[in-house]
């Protein structure tokens, strides 16, 4: 497995359905996938004894205590877990199908692959998924396994993506729920780090940037208020002018006289 092609997969546009995510109870130590390939993808955490990995290419690898590893669908292999007479292991995993835009299956590459060791970041959030899936809360268990696979394949550094996206597309209408996916970030973890970063809420950065392409628009260009209002994606005219009003203290109509009686140098 490639972790290029990965990396590649990963950063586009993804959507993941068929979630199961449990921490596993087992005492045997050899569980094979020779004869029958893995049915869906899966995320493993190993958790309390390392593992050793034999491939059907004949090829094998440790995994130590702390390691993230990938298995996609198809995949066969066997695992020996190095658990003491008597004792059990209980590892964190997450199956899900990863489908495109159009709900189409995205195949991985092939294979069991070591993504990364855990710093301790990704135990908490596993654990979560675990917890959220045994409560069926849908959502949250879903909104946890896109922040896992964010930590695993990273679009970009999460401080610059939070930011650099709006800024990109400050014309469009924003979805908080939906900007906090686009960063693999639970909402309220988004909210949380916006605000640490700018000082204010999405919705209070993303107004005060369109407010400020709106005065562009109003000292430079012919545009009335509607069809600045329009083109940032205000919900309503109205919208539009509480909001200006709120941040420069004058409607829109104030502010381009001003503008006009007081033109750039």
């Amino acid at each position: 497995m490639s972790i290029e092609k990965l990396n590649e997969i990963f950063t586009a546009d993804f959507n993941i359905d068929s979630i199961i995510a449990l921490r596993q109870n087992r005492h045997s130590r050899q569980h094979s996938w020779m004869e029958t390939p893995r049915r869906i993808n899966g995320l493993f955490l190993i958790t309390d004894y390392p593992a050793h990995y034999t491939l059907d290419d004949g090829s094998s690898f440790k995994a130590e205590v702390g390691d993230v590893l990938l298995m996609s669908k198809g995949s066969r292999y066997i695992v020996n877990f190095s658990i003491p007479e008597g004792k059990k292991t209980h590892p964190l995993m997450i199956n899900f199908r990863l489908v495109d835009a159009e709900n189409n299956e995205i195949i991985l590459p092939t294979g069991v692959e070591k993504l990364t060791h855990d710093d301790h970041t990704l135990l908490p959030l596993f654990s979560a998924a675990a917890q959220h899936y045994k409560n069926s809360a849908h959502a949250l268990l879903k909104s946890r396994v896109f922040e896992i696979i964010g930590n695993l394949f990273p679009i970009e550094p999460k401080d610059e993506c939070m930011i650099a996206y709006i800024n990109r597309h400050y014309t469009h209408s924003f979805n908080i729920s939906e900007l906090a996916k686009s960063c693999a970030m639970c909402e309220a973890t988004y909210r949380k780090r916006f605000k640490e970063l700018t000082g204010v809420s999405p919705v209070q950065y993303i107004n005060t940037l369109k407010v400020q392409k709106a005065c562009e628009l109003l000292t430079d260009g012919d545009l009335n208020a509607a069809d600045i209002a329009e083109f940032l994606s205000f919900c309503s005219v109205s919208y539009f002018y509480r909001v200006f009003k709120d941040i420069k203290g004058m409607t829109p109509a104030e502010f381009k006289t001003l503008a006009i009686l007081n033109p750039k140098k």
